[in-house]
């Protein structure tokens, strides 16, 4: 026979705090919910079964195909803009296909973060699979490089709520299999996250399907994933969150000025560095005037948080008054700043040294982005049998600095050292990637600010890779400008060109224009222009190796406040989904039946 309890509601200390329903069924298949203010951290036992039912499985597996979809959406674009270009431009805004993408993911991730951990996730992350299905469409049907730009923002946006996998499934399972369930979201993704590099170029590349073709699969993923958030993801709702509150309270206690200020700030930091020496020139006041007020928003917002406090701030300060969450943001920030970097060098370096089949570049290729993929998964993995985080993470980013610092020895007669290189720097890489996403989620005091942590380190991630890319482009620029003129004119001249002919050279040697448009030229110039050509990049993509090492010693350092794992934790669950069935039970008053 079922009996009445009543649990009381939170004390006046608690009040606001989120409250939580525990479901369970009892032996005779009555409802058993439990009201209760939601601890720091609370050990949920979810029924047996859970986690092979449609609900938990859903979840997952929409977890996976969104991370796919929003992650090749650059993945898979970026390797074929050239491509994209010449069909539906020329347009010399083609690069803002990337820059929309990072500046709208940037901001989204920590918006989305915070939001729901206020408001309840579910229709956040169908709404964001709707959009990313907008976006998609978008894109495959557009005829003009603005509607592409369009379309990607949208994505960009998406993507902010496809790649919070790590606070999403994470809070659904044991904090041991925090890492394990991180791996296999990524594992779903192999496609378009380890062979993101292979998989455009033999699409872009087919006459039977083309470059629209990437956002027609990434448009089936994504149609999958919204029926498997819409039917599958049942997450506390803002009622179980905060029993008893209003939801007019939490919108108008909201952290207004504190959004805009972060927002703007990161809008314009990101804007300046994109602008910074291809749009604009560096001294241009577009760039510097957008940098410093973008950096002052920062600084700004920080001032805001810390002496006018919000009833919801934007951001905890408690998040980054924690040393072992600062450690893990580093890590993660070093470990995307080098990854970013190779993902833009490695391409164009394999191009201009090592030149290959269509084939063999896509394989070449997965050699850097790729193989960071497949380390976080492995890290996932891995890190769900080892307690001395630290250790392991300091030696991994020790492995990746060095590794990846070591490909500057690149030449065009070592071109399978230098491979290797790559592969065991990028793959510790993505190991640290892998293990500090889920960490990010872990190493805090209060899991109900599990989206704001892993959000606002998701941003400053992609902060810290736009400022890399910026470093690295910028190096590789000024060598370049340095190391061609001295190498290719002698060599040119020296084989018998005509001087008159050299700027002509050059735009033949960068892929502009056919060797036949240069006078004089011949086959024996040609080559001799070709050799220096090469060596030129080489030196100048050496020093670009070379900056990765003063990344990795800032990586090192932040290892070594990263956090060993804790039994005490280990099987504590901090939330749990519910059937639709159930939600109003479990949103009902204080007096619950219980067995």
């Amino acid at each position: 026979m079922a009996s009445q309890v009543e649990i009381s509601p939170a004390s006046a200390e608690g009040k606001g705090s989120p409250s939580y329903r525990h479901f369970e069924y009892g032996e005779d298949g009555t409802t058993v919910a439990i009201d209760q203010p939601q601890p720091i951290v609370q050990d949920l036992q979810p029924p047996k079964g859970y986690y092979y039912s449609p609900l938990f499985l859903g979840t997952f597996l929409a977890a996976g195909l969104g991370l796919a979809a929003g992650n090749g959406a650059f993945g898979l674009a970026a390797p074929s803009l050239g491509l994209i270009n010449a069909d539906i431009g020329p347009s010399a805004s083609i690069s803002w296909v990337s820059i929309v993408y990072i500046l709208t993911f940037a901001i989204g991730s920590t918006l989305v973060g915070r939001v729901t951990d206020i408001f309840g996730r579910r229709w956040f992350f169908v709404g964001g699979s709707v959009i990313a299905i907008v976006g998609t469409v978008v894109c495959a049907r557009a005829q003009n490089v603005p509607t592409l730009i369009g379309g990607m923002t949208l994505i960009g946006l998406a993507t902010a709520s496809q790649a919070s996998y790590a606070f999403v499934v994470g809070e659904l399972v044991p904090i041991k299999y925090r890492f394990l369930a991180g791996g296999g979201v990524w594992f779903i993704g192999l496609p378009t996250n380890v062979f993101a590099g292979k998989t455009s170029v033999s699409i872009a590349n087919n006459p039977n399907l083309g470059w629209r073709f990437i956002f027609y699969v990434l448009l089936i993923m994504n149609a999958i994933s919204f029926l498997c958030w819409f039917f599958c993801y049942h997450p506390p709702t803002f009622q179980m969150l905060h029993h008893g509150e209003s939801s007019k309270k939490f919108v108008m206690g909201f952290d207004y000025i504190g959004f805009l200020l972060f927002t703007a700030g990161i809008i314009l930091l990101i804007l300046g560095l994109s602008w910074g020496g291809s749009i604009h020139p560096w001294k241009s006041a577009h760039v510097i005037a957008t940098m410093v007020i973008g950096g002052l928003l920062i600084i700004a917002f920080f001032i805001y948080e810390s002496f006018w406090p919000s009833d919801e701030p934007y951001l905890p300060l408690k998040l980054v008054q924690n040393v072992h969450y600062i450690g893990i943001l580093i890590i993660m920030t070093v470990a995307a700043m080098v990854f970013y970097g190779v993902s833009i060098l490695w391409p164009a370096m394999i191009t201009v040294v090592w030149p290959s089949s269509v084939d063999l570049y896509g394989w070449k290729v997965c050699a850097a982005s790729g193989v960071v993929g497949l380390g976080g998964i492995v890290g996932g993995v891995v890190a769900s049998f080892i307690r001395r985080l630290k250790i392991f993470v300091l030696a991994l980013m020790i492995i990746g600095t060095a590794f990846t610092g070591a490909v500057a020895v690149v030449h065009q007669d070592n071109q399978s050292l230098t491979v290797s290189l790559m592969v065991i720097g990028a793959f510790a890489l993505g190991m640290i990637e892998g293990i500090a996403v889920t960490m990010s989620g872990i190493a805090i005091v209060d899991q109900n600010d599990i989206g704001a942590a892993v959000g606002f380190a998701t941003s400053v991630r992609t902060l810290g890779g736009a400022i890399a890319t910026t470093i690295y482009t910028t190096v590789l620029s000024n060598r370049l400008s340095s190391t061609i003129p001295a190498l290719v004119p002698p060599a040119a001249i020296g084989a018998g060109l005509p001087p008159t002919s050299l700027l002509a050279l050059l735009e033949v040697l960068q892929g502009l224009a056919p060797p036949s448009s240069v006078p004089g030229l011949t086959d024996t110039i040609l080559a001799a222009a070709t050799a220096a050509y090469r060596t030129a990049n080489i030196q100048a993509y050496r020093s670009c190796f070379y900056t990765t090492i003063a990344f990795g010693g800032l990586g090192i350092v932040g290892a070594c406040f990263v956090p060993n794992r804790s039994k005490k934790t280990d099987k504590l669950v901090a939330k749990e989904l519910h059937h639709k069935r159930d939600e109003k039970v479990l949103e009902a008053g204080e007096k619950i039946a219980r067995v």
